[in-house]
């Protein structure tokens, strides 16, 4: 979701477009990382005005376009976009849960000349699916990664790891491999959205520090032998050195369904506490990025709190990642409650016990 690019010199102006089409969802997994107050983004931008956006992206040299969600496959006109913007000759991708595919939509897509799609994970067990995600649909899945692979378009598998799902790692990397995978991305549940929620008032959702060890070892040694790409799991929240803020330095731009412009995808949880620049306003992607008041706080290093201005790092990580900080502790500018120095950072270490 967020990798932060040491060289920012390579990503002065973005290169890949993150079009969320629209935050509904046929699913509810305990880690999603979609704003909870999903009514202020229901009014989605058109057809018309997806393909406006994407237009303006080539102008601006974006090179990729995620088209995205909530579950993008609830677009009637997902294939209509994905076929406009391979016209332009970027290179496009989808991000989906796979319970809605089925043959036709898949072929659809792969007509329209998609290059690579994405799939969320979460279990091979239809218990834990089911209470993971509300849904076992694991058939659909398997389905439909056959159905792309067999039409040679590469398939990453999203493995969101909790506390339900440790034990299964080595067996989702063996079916992969039969699967023909191309890449499988491990991954902690990022505290975002609902994800957030559940874990402030629920039962633990990221793994222990203990589990966390287990699956580095695991990866580790599938690494020497599989061949499949693995994508290792983000240790920000063990190390307790924060995730870097990715504001122009992962080279990204994101839309919102209702068509605000913001750094990230997690950020749309900051709205309408912070107002980002909405592109139904007709400035272009260009002068959003290089002016958007609200984009430019997260470059802003005069708000840190005290214990940041003295930090070594903070030319590093900047203050770490804002929704993290008002999602745990309830304060915009609040130290990053994953960093060792935050006054907050016992409630993380609670979640990893």
């Amino acid at each position: 979701m967020c990798h932060y690019v040491e060289d920012k010199s390579i990503t002065c102006y973005p290169f890949k477009l993150v079009a969320e089409l629209t935050y509904r969802c046929n699913l509810k997994c305990i880690y999603c990382h979609n704003p909870v107050n999903k009514e202020l983004f229901r009014d989605e931008l058109t057809t018309r005005q997806w393909m406006d956006i994407i237009r303006d992206a080539k102008e601006l040299d974006v090179v990729e376009i995620n088209f995205t969600g909530g579950e993008p496959t609830l677009r009637n006109d997902l294939c209509k976009l994905v076929s406009y913007a391979k016209k332009l000759d970027f290179r496009v991708g989808i991000d989906t849960n796979a319970t809605l595919m089925n043959d036709d939509l898949c072929k659809r897509l792969i007509r329209a000349g998609i290059d690579h799609v994405q799939i969320g994970f979460p279990s091979i067990s239809a218990n834990i699916e089911k209470k993971v995600t509300g849904s076992a649909m694991l058939k659909n899945k398997i389905k439909t990664i056959r159905t792309f692979v067999r039409h040679a378009v590469p398939v990453f598998l999203n493995v969101v790891l909790t506390r339900k799902n440790i034990t299964e790692v080595k067996k989702i990397i063996r079916l992969s491999e039969d699967l023909g995978v191309s890449m499988l991305i491990f991954q902690p549940a990022y505290l975002y959205g609902r994800a957030a929620k559940y874990a402030c008032s629920n039962e633990k959702i990221l793994p222990s520090r203990n589990q966390m060890k287990y699956v580095l070892e695991v990866l580790r040694e599938a690494e020497k032998g599989s061949s499949i790409r693995i994508h290792k799991p983000s240790l920000f929240y063990y190390t307790g050195l924060p995730m870097p803020c990715s504001w122009q330095y992962e080279g990204v731009l994101v839309i919102t369904p209702n068509g605000l412009i913001t750094p990230c995808e997690p950020a749309s949880n900051l709205y309408p506490l912070v107002r980002f620049d909405n592109i139904r306003t007709k400035k272009s992607l260009y002068s959003i990025w290089i002016n958007s008041q609200a984009l430019k706080m997260f470059n802003d290093l005069r708000w840190l709190p005290e214990v940041c201005r003295r930090c070594e790092y903070k030319n590093k990580c900047r203050g770490g990642c804002r929704v993290k900080a008002l999602l745990i502790t309830g304060n915009l500018y609040a130290e990053d409650p994953t960093c060792f120095a935050s006054k907050y950072r016992q409630v993380i270490e609670t979640f990893l016990s």
